[in-house]
């Protein structure tokens, strides 16, 4: 077993561990985890029901993935000295409602193309400001230097995480911010989007990846 799932040549993991266990980069695994499994049935996707049977299957390269739930983490730990843990994957509805009130947006290009998204709510990007030791006089101003902290946060993680994926030519565009409720984010058509929850025990987020087939 490899982070709690099990090695399958053949397909990628719709179950990743913690960023201290990441899978080893190309490698693949199955999930039995009952949470996320109807979400990865083919019939069956973004349905939202949980069913307690089978395993089932998507693809996507650990080699992106993984890179991406560590940037995060380790950047978490090292400017807020918080521990985010991930939660298991699943397969995002891009016409779905969500709760996450900001969302800081990056383009990828070159060898892959797509959208990266870094989503919280408001509470966590003040608790990130307050921990930085930024102070604001007013409430507009405090909510600016918030969307300003998740731009920087989303450029340093995305960034990162590009430099750590091999063998890949690969450009980022300036992030950009996407706020208010149920804001929607320009999703590439006809591509899976995978959400990787994370909780902290200042708030939850959730890293979005959407790359299309080469």
């Amino acid at each position: 077993p490899v982070g709690g799932c099990h090695r399958d040549d053949r397909l990628l993991p719709p179950y990743i561990a913690p960023a201290s266990n990441v899978l080893a980069a190309g490698r693949a695994c199955a999930i039995d985890n009952a949470a996320a499994a109807d979400a990865l049935k083919p019939d069956n996707l973004f349905s939202g029901k949980i069913q307690q049977r089978g395993i089932y299957y998507f693809r996507m390269d650990v080699s992106l993935l993984n890179p991406f739930l560590s940037s995060c983490q380790e950047a978490f730990s090292q400017m807020f000295n918080i521990a985010p843990q991930n939660k298991p994957p699943y397969l995002l509805n891009p016409i779905g409602t969500h709760p996450w009130e900001v969302s800081g947006i990056v383009g990828v290009s070159g060898d892959e193309m797509g959208i990266v998204a870094f989503r919280l709510h408001r509470l966590l990007a003040s608790k990130m400001l307050d921990i930085s030791g930024v102070t604001a006089d007013t409430d507009e101003e405090k909510e600016a230097m918030e969307k300003d902290l998740v731009t920087e946060f989303t450029n340093i993680i995305t960034g990162n995480a590009i430099s750590a994926i091999p063998n890949k030519n690969i450009t980022v565009s300036a992030p950009f911010i996407l706020s208010g409720p149920n804001h929607e984010i320009p999703w590439p058509k006809n591509t899976k989007i995978i959400a990787v929850p994370f909780i902290t025990r200042q708030g939850s987020f959730e890293v979005d990846l959407c790359f299309k087939d080469r």
